[in-house]
């Protein structure tokens, strides 16, 4: 998944699956990145990055065939 992201930096980065359970958090440094999903199961997933009082958040698909 490419992620870019108009929060300023530096920010951190939340992904929940379907059931609100954090599946991955770390710290960003660079307004575009990519993120692996080969290790996350087929579903719907929320990714929420946060910097001081700005924050921003997009449900996102992972399918694998």
């Amino acid at each position: 998944v490419r992620v870019s992201s108009l929060i300023p930096h530096p920010s951190s980065l939340s992904l929940y699956d379907a059931f609100g359970r954090l599946v991955l958090s770390q710290p960003v440094h660079t307004s575009s990145f990519v993120i692996s999903t080969s290790a996350f199961s087929s579903g719907v997933y929320v990714a929420r990055c946060v910097s001081g009082a700005n924050s921003a958040s997009a449900r996102f698909l992972v399918r694998h065939r």
